[in-house]
C-alpha cells in the first residue's frame, strides 16, 4: 500500500492511499471548490 501525505489528517491520508476512487473524487471536489471560490471573488 503506497503512503500518501496529502490531507491534514492521518485517517484521510490512509483512505487516499488505499482507495484510488477516493483520491479521484477528492481531486475532483477540490477543483470544483477552487472554481466556485474564484467565480465568487
Amino acid at each position: 500500500m503506497p503512503t500518501v501525505h496529502l490531507a491534514q489528517r492521518p485517517e484521510a491520508d490512509a483512505l487516499l492511499g488505499r482507495s484510488p476512487l477516493a483520491a479521484l473524487i477528492g481531486m475532483l471536489l477540490d477543483q470544483q471548490i477552487r472554481r466556485v471560490n474564484s467565480a465568487a471573488a
